[in-house]
């Protein structure tokens, strides 16, 4: 039987990953539905881009498979594969920040809806990209991990 302070772990865990999760589907449905509001506070600060409210909704999916099913194979396999996906997709926009070239991925998703002040609608900041990145890095050493299999 589990213990008392590890379900309260879960539980806190399992607050903190829907509210973030509930957040990233506000955004999608804001920038689906030209309801900027939903994507962001207002319409005087920049609104969560696409690529953020997917990646954050695909890091929480990994994380509440961690919380839940860390033993199960097929779920874990779900993780990495959700994990890896937003390391590649940060990377890339990393990469492209950096270096300044001028494709752009997330285009993909969403035309350039435009600008709020000098800053572009629409894309990821290079910050939630390293951030995304190291979080998605350490949930993916985390599946690989050895030591893991056995906690």
């Amino acid at each position: 039987m589990e213990n008392i302070p590890n379900r309260r772990f879960r539980r806190i865990a399992l607050v903190s990953v829907s509210l973030s999760t509930a957040l990233g589907f506000a955004a999608v449905i804001g920038w689906i539905s030209n309801i900027y509001a939903l994507a962001g506070i207002s319409r005087d600060y920049i609104p969560m881009a696409p690529s953020t409210a997917a990646s954050l909704i695909l890091l929480c999916f990994a994380a509440l498979i961690l919380i839940f099913r860390p033993s199960e194979n097929v779920w874990r396999l779900s993780a990495g594969t959700a994990s890896l996906f937003v390391f590649f997709i940060s990377l890339l926009i990393g990469v492209r920040v950096v270096f300044r070239i001028p494709s752009d991925i997330e285009a993909i998703l969403i035309k350039s809806p435009g600008m709020l002040g000098n800053v572009p609608l629409g894309r990821m900041s290079p910050i939630t990209a390293i951030i995304f990145l190291l979080l998605s890095s350490s949930i993916l050493l985390f599946i690989l991990s050895e030591k893991w299999k056995y906690a």
